[in-house]
């Protein structure tokens, strides 16, 4: 066995007060300053009854609707729907508060279309709900991702791939599948109770009874699955004889044997293909993207499967695992059970990591959220998803922003003393430290907003990708430079497109009036939701005490007053960009 490599010393840091200059004007307001940015909403219209911020009554509803389908074949062709709607920014300021909220008051059913997918269908329930991306775990069961981190943020750079098969996964409905709606699998997100035998099975024999009675509709999703991420079978000519697409490689063979350079027909051709013929850098995209998932038993490079047959090539979103070729799935959760072949008597299967809808054009009323935070700081994920749209003014941004000085401590607390990932224990230090890299990696635009403002487009954002840590997890002191984020975001997307909201206030808003804000800034059905006392339970923030922190209080108030110095620049920036409000007080961070 190889020896462990020894762990690196960390890095020196200077003390946090060297590298906090004295502000001319400090952003924070004193404990003892009255700042109130909530007012009641005028007597009329959407505001009517409603305690909203002042910088938020202005909202206006998006002007482009429809579907955000992604390069059709043709205008009446299914496609994929990419998402429309994005929680891009920031971490440990209610993202997932509003995630849940939105979930459960602007789903298909919630909005009044049902819980049947047949009825989620533009012709019978005309009301915009949400839907996510998907996944599912082994035996098919799909459940909502929150973060798919696709364009960026911890491990974007791994999941992205130009042509964005990955992403929205195969069509729902193939043709062993195409009695079903069109979104079956959002139908099939809620996990089954557990079944209950009845008192006359004897307690020993309990567990194999529960394995029964789950086995039909495991068997029934297993074979979903199969169905997308197997390659497509044609249909022979005599006896109804079923024909495999020959391999990749056995293609490429032959096309070099009569001299064609073209790339193969994959069995999945990316979307970009069908506009490769009018654009160039679509053309570059369609030749070079992955056709074939590189996951699961894809990695071992076998062509035949113990107890299985054939290694086929497998959609680039899904992953094949076998049950005599242990594979390592990570950062995925794609692990054999033995209750696969045990009750299922299956010897392989698939996991779908992503899944997204595919429609024809005005099929039903959605829109796609994805609620990843760590975008907005990630220059790359924000510029792919300008790219990935024809349109992208159709593009709805809801950014929340915490006090940076708690938002830092939040995180560094998350990942120093409850997940121990940060190996720096003294939050002073850490701040320090990030500070120290962030000033060395370009001392001229250190604390320097009008330097920074002054940058090109491409300058800022080249900027962004060296110094801030691609918005991944950790960077404690970039993420909370909201006002350097937000000035790269603003160069590609119109001010209209964001519903910037401050964490505090967003957490003393009552449930209808989060509701009916965002109700108002992504064109989603509300009407259902206000009178729904689950909605409205889920839309009611902190309703539970707030567990009690890791950290001491002694560490936030130690760093508190330097920190409110080096972010101050930062913050007035976005009292210049977005609105006065946007500032925080001092007992914001006193814990």
């Amino acid at each position: 066995m190889g020896t462990r490599r020894p762990t690196p010393p960390l890095e020196a840091a200077p003390p946090l007060e060297s590298l906090a200059v004295e502000p001319h004007r400090s952003s924070y307001l004193a404990g003892d300053v009255v700042h109130e940015p909530l007012v009641q909403g005028s007597s009329d219209g959407w505001q009517r009854g409603l305690t909203l911020p002042v910088y938020a009554l202005d909202t206006v509803p998006p002007r482009v609707g429809g579907l955000n389908r992604y390069a059709p074949r043709t205008p009446d062709a299914r496609a994929p729907v990419l998402p429309s709607l994005f929680l891009p920014g920031f971490p440990k300021s209610a993202t997932t508060f509003l995630f849940k909220c939105m979930l459960a008051s602007f789903s298909p059913e919630r909005v009044g279309c049902g819980p049947t997918a047949a009825n989620w269908t533009a012709s019978a329930c005309q009301r915009r709900f949400l839907l996510t991306a998907l996944r599912s775990d082994v035996f098919g069961q799909m459940m909502q991702s929150k973060e798919t981190f696709y364009f960026g943020g911890n491990l974007g750079d791994a999941f992205y791939q130009d042509g964005l098969l990955s992403f929205h996964g195969p069509d729902p409905r193939p043709p062993p599948l195409s009695e079903l709606p069109a979104l079956w699998p959002w139908a099939e997100t809620e996990t089954p109770p557990r079944p209950k035998p009845p008192k006359s099975v004897p307690p020993r024999e309990r567990e194999a009874w529960r394995l029964s009675a789950r086995a039909p509709r495991r068997r029934e999703m297993v074979r979903r699955a199969r169905a997308m991420c197997e390659p497509p079978r044609e249909q022979g000519g005599g006896g109804g004889s079923v024909v495999e697409p020959p391999s990749l490689a056995s293609q490429w063979a032959s096309r070099r044997r009569s001299g064609d350079t073209h790339p193969p027909r994959a069995p999945w051709d990316p979307q970009a293909c069908n506009l490769a013929g009018r654009d160039a850098v679509e053309r570059g995209t369609c030749v070079g993207a992955r056709r074939c998932s590189k996951r699961g038993v894809a990695t071992l490079s076998l062509a035949q499967l113990t107890g299985v047959g054939e290694s086929s090539c497998t959609h680039p979103a899904c992953e094949r695992i076998a049950r005599h070729h242990p594979t390592d799935s990570r950062p995925m959760t794609c692990f054999w059970d033995p209750t696969l072949h045990v009750s299922l008597n299956q010897t392989d299967t698939y996991c779908l990591h992503s899944l997204l809808p595919w429609a024809k054009p005005a099929e039903f009323e959605a829109t796609v959220g994805d609620f990843t935070p760590n975008y907005l700081c990630n220059a790359d994920a924000m510029q792919r998803i300008r790219r990935a749209t024809s349109d992208p003014a159709r593009y709805r941004f809801v950014v929340v922003m915490r006090d940076p000085v708690m938002r830092s401590f939040s995180e560094w607390n998350m990942f120093a003393l409850k997940y121990k990932w940060e190996r720096e224990g003294n939050f002073s230090v850490a701040m320090a430290r990030k500070a120290e890299q962030l000033r060395q990696c370009d001392p001229q635009l250190f604390r320097a907003p009008q330097r920074l403002r002054a940058l090109s487009t491409k300058a800022l954002g080249k900027y962004i990708r060296r110094c801030f840590g691609g918005g991944k997890a950790m960077q404690y002191l970039a993420t909370s430079l909201y006002g350097v984020c937000i000035e790269h975001a603003l160069r590609l997307f119109g001010r209209e497109q964001f519903l910037f909201l401050r964490y505090e206030d967003l957490k003393r808003m009552q449930p209808a009036a989060v509701i009916r804000l965002i109700a108002r800034f992504t064109g989603l059905s509300a009407d259902a939701a206000l009178s729904n006392e689950a909605a409205l339970k889920q839309c009611t923030a902190w309703r539970k005490k707030p567990r009690r922190s890791n950290a001491p209080a002694e560490q936030l108030a130690a760093a508190a007053a330097p920190l409110q110095r080096i972010f101050d620049p930062y913050n007035h920036m976005l009292t210049e960009t977005i609105h006065q409000s946007f500032r925080w007080t001092v007992t914001d961070h006193i814990k």
